[in-house]
């Protein structure tokens, strides 16, 4: 837009039309006005690009405008750095002057400290439930924050709009994913100190996004200005100026008075008043329906000391949703919504996603390299999930450089020197029991590397295991725990675990005896590799069996990296321990050998070895659907 057409811009709404004077779309003045003398006039210009309206709110830490940004033709809000404590508007309208009582180096450190931590905010507004920052710059003495503009409202007119109230449900998932951005915003060392329904955005599509970050600070820094917060929504510690007692917990208590807020429609206590004479009436004694765990959460966040509430918003989280934040299921766009189990022409059942391809050359762009992995070394890109393993520098007792993948990164074995990565594709399974309404399948591929049971057992030399005689079982190992808990949420969608059956699982200790246990995910025993699943092997132990022959399983290329070799066909663990005699057979045993399978050949799965993993899993044949 060409400076001369201004003036189709009203500067209160932000629409364009040709009508003059009075604007079509808000019915008010296009001219805009300016209702606060030490704010940007209506139709002042920064950064050659950016045209300023009516103000929007402000705060002691700033000015919010509406604006517009006439090269992409788009309305935004414009967060000005102005700590009316500090500063003043010179009498050009436009540059901020410190006042004389105020030293100039400490302006110039807070006013570098909010675009240092706007930048931060920046790296996170690409996540739900943070409002979107579009740019940042210096201009006029002060910083200039440029955000999306989210003209449907704030939260608390929301409430109002909806006779006061929401229901608890709808308060837990409005609210989610701004409680979960505030977990990694604290991990950046980042806090907000403002959150309420008033600073609570809504978007036109429903969702909510947080706002205003005029009084975030860096936990552990001490020297910032003093911001008390909205009354009913701010602790105590953070009223009274305790900047040395505030944390996490100090959120948390936003987040908590703000549930609070959305479910009963009452504005909390402040923490100032309840120190005099706390009067919070319990969410479990309003006429609302909420689960008595719920309510106890939530006024645990009330707490009026800091050490007695949540110390963390994973723990918050869990306490609200049941559930930490790393076990959601990671988003992946699709063409098709819900959840497949596929099956193709060759029986090959496709189902979940795990790495197997590693991105080398120009598959390997930046967008993959610099995106946000989180604490399991994973991340969405347009779409598409990726791992990265990170390669660890080490030195050796002869002084000599090792570069070794590491699978979690541990500080003392050396910095980190790199990073392999590999795209998460669609697991392949072959069917290798259908048997009233069940399927049996075990993975196509040979997909993880992994030791049977604890990784310290992994430093031990042969003679040191070997004195390992007893109380290693299947149903303690960490093999299995993995299995049920890590893997599943790693592979498989939220609404795609629903689709895995529990399967009681008979594990052989002697040649009459079986432990049980109930499993989604388990290893095969040698005994089901040659004679099948689902069938009872008391019936058919000590005669002469038929053996199958294993079909060929090669492992994927994360696997390859893991083991620094392409494991050989036919290369898993089972989950049966115990001798081998000779000739392919077995004597059962709970001690530090066990069994595997390589080239189709019985041999040891020893307790200081890892071993290729190719997992079973059962789902109902109705749940299958033939591909096209």
């Amino acid at each position: 837009m060409e400076r001369s057409e201004i003036g189709k811009i009203c500067l209160r709404c932000m629409k364009v039309s040709d009508a003059e004077g009075i604007c079509p779309y808000c019915g008010r003045e296009k001219a805009g006005q300016q209702t606060w003398s030490k704010a940007l006039a209506p139709g002042t210009i920064l950064n050659t690009k950016i045209l300023i309206g009516n103000i929007l709110g402000k705060g002691g830490y700033g000015i919010t405008y509406i604006g517009y940004d006439m090269l992409l033709e788009y309305p935004v809000a414009v967060k000005e750095f102005f700590p009316d404590e500090m500063v003043d508007r010179s009498p050009d309208g436009k540059t901020v002057l410190v006042l004389d009582e105020v030293n100039n180096e400490e302006y110039d450190k807070e006013t570098k400290a909010y675009l240092r931590e706007a930048r931060i905010l920046a790296e996170f507004s690409k996540f739900p439930g943070i409002v979107a920052i579009k740019d940042l710059f210096y201009e006029n003495n002060t910083g200039y924050l440029i955000m999306e503009y989210l003209k449907s409202g704030n939260l608390r007119k929301y409430i109002d709009d909806q006779g006061g109230w929401l229901s608890v449900e709808e308060s837990l998932n409005l609210m989610e994913p701004v409680i979960s951005i505030l977990g990694k915003l604290h991990k950046s060392g980042l806090l907000h100190r403002d959150i309420s329904p008033d600073n609570i955005m809504m978007d036109e599509d429903g969702s909510i996004k947080l706002i205003d970050f005029g009084g975030s600070r860096k936990m552990g820094v001490a020297n910032q200005q003093v911001f008390l917060g909205k009354w009913g929504f701010a602790p105590l510690e953070q009223m009274l100026s305790k900047l040395s007692e505030q944390g996490p917990w100090t959120d948390i208590y936003g987040i908590c008075a703000t549930l609070y807020c959305m479910m009963t429609g009452d504005v909390p206590q402040s923490s100032y008043e309840r120190n005099e004479k706390d009067e919070l009436v319990d969410l479990a004694n309003y006429t609302i329906q909420i689960d008595k765990k719920l309510a106890k959460a939530i006024m645990k966040g009330l707490s009026m000391r800091p050490r007695d509430r949540q110390q963390s918003i994973e723990e918050l989280y869990k306490d609200l949703y049941g559930i930490s934040p790393d076990e959601k299921s990671v988003p992946i766009v699709s063409s098709d919504e819900g959840a497949h189990i596929l099956k193709d022409r060759n029986d090959r059942v496709w189902f979940g996603e795990y790495p197997m391809n590693e991105m080398t050359g120009a598959q390997l762009t930046s967008d993959i390299v610099y995106a946000e992995y989180d604490e399991d070394n994973i991340a969405t890109v347009n779409g598409e999930r990726y791992m990265r393993l990170p390669i660890m520098k080490t030195v050796d007792t002869d002084s000599r450089d090792l570069f070794i993948l590491r699978r979690n990164v541990v500080k003392e074995e050396g910095e980190v020197s790199g990073y392999r990565y590999f795209k998460f594709n669609m697991l392949s399974w072959r069917i290798v029991q259908n048997r009233a309404g069940r399927v049996t399948l075990q993975s196509e591929y040979i997909i993880e590397y992994r030791a049977f049971d604890k990784r310290k057992y992994l430093d031990m030399t042969d003679r040191e295991v070997s004195k390992i005689r007893s109380g290693i079982y299947w149903e303690e190992s960490e093999i299995r725990a993995w299995l049920n808990s890590r893997f599943i949420k790693k592979a498989f969608k939220e609404e795609e675990r629903g689709f895995l059956n529990v399967t009681k699982i008979s594990t052989p200790i002697s040649a009459f005896s079986d432990r049980t246990t109930y499993d989604k995910v388990y290893l095969p025993s040698i005994e089901e590799i040659r004679q099948g699943f689902d069938i009872d092997f008391t019936l058919s132990r000590g005669i002469n069996k038929s053996r199958a022959v294993v079909e060929a399983s090669p492992c994927s290329q994360y696997v390859a990296a893991l083991a620094d070799r392409v494991l050989s066909h036919s290369s898993f663990g089972l989950r049966s321990r115990g001798h081998i005699d000779g000739k392919d057979s077995y004597k059962c045993a709970e001690n530090y050998e066990g069994h595997a399978l390589v080239d189709d050949h019985l041999t040891l799965w020893k307790l200081n070895e890892e071993m290729g993993i190719r997992p079973v899993i059962c789902v109902n044949a109705s749940d299958i659907e033939e591909m096209n």
